[in-house]
């Protein structure tokens, strides 16, 4: 008898040994379909670093803006004024032969009228058709033909007195003859006391 109730507990608590064993099996079986999965453990990863940066400052670009053109204003079109031709008169031809009476006539504008002068120079240069005499009177009386008075000048007669002087030293080295440069040399020492009186000398 007391050995039937030693193996009657011993079932028992071998069977709740069991049936506990199967509870626990259980148990974790259910908890492994319930519970969610653990998600994987990552390890921390360091952010990446950011990019490096040069410390030296970087200039502006530089914006070149082409020159403007210069503006050109162009003036309105002037009107054409025709201005009428010039006409210069012609010289009348000096004669061949120049009689005396005209030449004479011509010395009186000696110095002022450059047509006179060549009616007198073409006279006084005619050694063939014109005495010497009458040549030797028409260089000399310089002093004294085409002035108002010889014997009381005024500076009005100083600028004939300068042209004929200037006349004469033009003339002087190309003298038709030894009557001519005789003339031509008392006429200009009488034109240079004649300037000499008028400017007080």
């Amino acid at each position: 008898m007391e050995d039937l109730t030693k193996r009657r507990i011993v079932n028992i608590v071998l069977f709740g040994a069991v049936a506990a064993a199967g509870l626990i099996v259980v148990a974790a079986v259910y908890n492994a379909r319930v519970q969610p999965p653990v998600p994987p453990v990552i390890a921390d990863v360091p952010p990446p670093a950011a990019p490096r940066l040069d410390s030296r400052p970087v200039p502006a670009p530089v914006i070149t803006e082409a020159p403007s053109a210069p503006v050109v204003v162009t003036p309105p079109p002037q009107p054409v004024v025709m201005e009428p031709p010039v006409v210069r008169p012609v010289p009348a031809p000096v004669p061949t032969f120049v009689a005396e009476p005209d030449a004479r006539a011509a010395l009186a504008y000696v110095g002022a009228d450059p047509a006179a002068e060549r009616v007198w120079m073409q006279a006084i240069n005619d050694t063939t058709n014109l005495a010497p005499n009458d040549r030797k009177n028409l260089i000399e009386d310089l002093n004294e033909t085409g002035f108002a008075d010889p014997d009381n000048l005024t500076p009005a007669d100083l600028p004939l007195i300068n042209n004929r002087l200037d006349l004469i030293d033009a003339l002087y080295q190309s003298a038709a003859d030894d009557t001519n440069a005789a003339a031509f040399d008392e006429a200009y020492k009488d034109l240079l006391n004649m300037r000499a009186r008028l400017m007080g000398q």
